[in-house]
């Protein structure tokens, strides 16, 4: 290792420490963790994290990420997932200790959980890959760290984009995503945040073969948007009321089906429309690795 990764070693470091002191809840008393599985979802997906790091490193990485440089990325991806992701929730509202133990909320903390997990995906995603498949040249930390921000920024952007538009979706009920225990919507948002990380991994992640692999990543992400949009209407047009009209789980539908029972199911399937655009990305883009490889 050189001067320069040394030194970027150790701002790993101090990010990793400003993430801790961003999240410290050692101090709170355990009434707030017993019977809240809140924040076990959280480390849980710090831990995945890092893991799918190491993962990476292991199978996918540049020849060049070996012996010492396997857990220099591990900090460096656990400082950057922390901090970006764990403290960085606050990027889209979502404050860990205020949601997560203050409310316990285990919906806010599905939503911090998955933002977690879609920030590590996407460390690993950019770590993936030969920088240079057609050369001998050596990919680097600041190659890494400039399509690690790259991803992150489409991620919260995104998500901020579904989050607005859930807001008009349910202008009048008891609060926003954020303040709400509604589970179902949680789940939704959740998936909506694993789709899109995974999307923005497949984007960063991989062979340089040319532009029109990324852009084609990235352009899932407007479609994640549009299924979101499609399922808002279905939803007003299905809801027993107008757009942002409160539920009322004692209301009459038709085939007596509640509209909370209906609002849940349509939201399921929300959430596996957004994973099967992720994997069907993956999996033409995977299809492209092969086709350019192998012209």
């Amino acid at each position: 290792m050189d001067e320069s990764e040394l030194f970027i070693l150790w701002m790993g470091f101090f990010v990793a420490m400003a993430g801790v002191g961003l999240t410290f809840t050692a101090p709170m008393h355990r009434i707030y963790f017993r019977g809240n599985p809140g924040p076990g979802l959280v480390r849980a997906a710090l831990i995945l994290s890092v893991a799918w790091v190491w993962l990476v490193c292991m199978v996918w990485a540049d020849e060049s990420v070996q012996g010492v440089y396997v857990p220099f990325y591990m900090a460096l991806g656990y400082a950057a997932t922390k901090l970006f992701g764990h403290a960085g929730s606050r990027w889209i509202g979502f404050r860990y200790r205020v949601e997560v133990l203050e409310r316990r909320n285990v919906s806010a903390a599905l939503v911090i959980a998955a933002f977690t997990l879609a920030t590590g995906l996407i460390f690993g995603g950019s770590l993936w890959g030969d920088a240079d498949p057609v050369g001998d040249d050596e990919g680097g930390w600041w190659i890494v760290g400039a399509f690690f921000l790259m991803g992150w920024v489409f991620l919260v952007a995104a998500f901020r984009i579904y989050l607005r538009r859930e807001r008009a979706r349910f202008r009048g009920r008891t609060g926003s995503l954020r303040r709400s225990h509604d589970l179902e919507d949680g789940k939704a948002a959740a998936l909506f945040l694993l789709a899109a990380g995974v999307t923005l991994t497949d984007a960063v992640s991989g062979d340089f073969w040319g532009w029109r692999h990324g852009i084609l990543t990235f352009g899932v992400l407007a479609g994640l948007l549009l299924a979101h949009e499609i399922f808002a209407g279905i939803a007003r047009g299905g809801g027993g009321g107008p757009a942002g009209a409160p539920r009322d789980a004692s209301a009459s539908t038709s085939g007596g089906v509640a509209p909370e029972q209906r609002s849940g199911g349509l939201r399921a399937t929300e959430g596996l429309v957004y994973l099967f655009l992720a994997v069907a990305a993956w999996g033409v883009n995977r299809l492209l690795d092969v086709v350019l490889g192998a012209g």
